[in-house]
């Protein structure tokens, strides 16, 4: 058994006896190719490389390359969540992390371990992808709030309501400027009109990928290339989430009983995967407006006396059912 104190620029690993808890030795390693394939050999001297497990402490973040590295060359691995330490004099070093999660996994039943898996191709383009759109999301509406805030302070001879439509901002990217105001307007308007292309390319990228991993995805009503990537990229592959109630949990959709008296009412839950939580809810908001049978369903149970939060909640929660069931049944792994 091996622990493993993951850090940005070295690892730290101790080796523990699994049956005694004893441990053997420990040492730190940089984190680079030649250092994990070093600090792999180290841990084959005190068992063979089918006999060793890695309790690797945050495998999927500062130890995801170790994981990975393992995975390549068959060895068994798992992530361990940190231990917290109770008291404000409890010692704390990386030796002592690493023996820590060496022990933690004595505890757990190896059918409960927590595995990393080697993520297929499209599972990484898609996780790029959704980071790259977050990028532009944010930097799109920085600039079209510089340019609302640039035409209600200055005369531009356009005027603007409560924001500018794309036309107007279009107008604005094809002038010459004359003065120092124009052109600022003029190089934020070109610079907004860029992210907007930028964005539908990459669109377009996860709809190509979308359909190859869980065909027919985009069919769904009110599912569109960025929910379908935030979706896909928390369900990952079969086997991570074991049943539809644990990916409502995930996705911060189950509702959380509130009884105390003789009151008894299940309110939001405000856990999980807020990226997931969000993209149900934007399905959701799209179903409410435009689907004729959710506009059919939030009538009914309106005229049986449910509140409109309720009503949302409940629906975020069938949505959640209808994407497990979905994916379990078509999504397609490399």
């Amino acid at each position: 058994m091996v622990g493993v104190d993951t850090h940005a620029a070295q690892h730290h690993y101790a080796a523990v006896n699994a049956a005694t808890g004893e441990v053997h030795a420990d040492q730190s390693f940089p984190v680079s190719s030649l250092g994990l394939a070093v600090a792999i050999h180290w841990a084959t001297e005190f068992a063979p490389a089918d006999r060793l497990l890695f309790a690797i402490e945050g495998a999927g973040n500062y130890g995801r390359q170790l994981a990975l590295a393992l995975l390549e060359k068959g060895i068994q691995a798992c992530d361990v969540k940190p231990q917290l330490r109770k008291g404000s004099s409890a010692n704390k070093s990386d030796r002592l992390d690493a023996i820590t999660a060496a022990l933690a996994v004595l505890r757990v039943d190896t059918a409960h371990l927590n595995r990393p898996k080697s993520p297929a191709q499209a599972n990484v383009e898609l996780q790029i992808l959704i980071a790259a759109r977050r990028d532009i999301e944010r930097r799109s509406l920085s600039l079209r709030n510089s340019l609302n805030a640039l035409v209600r302070r200055h005369d531009l001879g356009i005027v603007g309501g409560k924001t500018l439509r794309l036309s107007q901002i279009r107008e604005f990217a094809d002038i010459e400027p004359r003065n120092v105001l124009e052109a600022e307007a003029t190089r934020l308007a070109r610079e907004y009109l860029h992210q907007a292309t930028n964005m539908r390319s990459i669109h377009k990228s996860l709809t190509e990928i979308i359909e190859s991993l869980a065909p027919g995805l985009l069919d769904i009503f009110g599912v569109g290339p960025a929910s379908a990537a935030v979706v896909l990229e928390a369900y990952s592959h079969h086997g991570r989430v074991r049943s539809e109630a644990a990916f409502a949990a995930l996705a911060g959709t189950s509702p959380l009983l509130e009884a105390s008296g003789i009151h008894s009412r299940h309110r939001l839950n405000p856990y999980g995967n807020r990226q997931l939580n969000r993209a149900i809810n934007t399905v959701a908001i799209s179903r409410t407006l435009t689907d004729p049978r959710t506009k059919d369903y939030i009538q009914r149970r309106t005229a049986e006396g449910l509140t409109p939060r309720n009503i949302r909640r409940m629906l975020r929660r069938y949505i959640t059912r209808e994407l497990y069931k979905y994916l379990r049944a078509n999504l397609v792994e490399a």
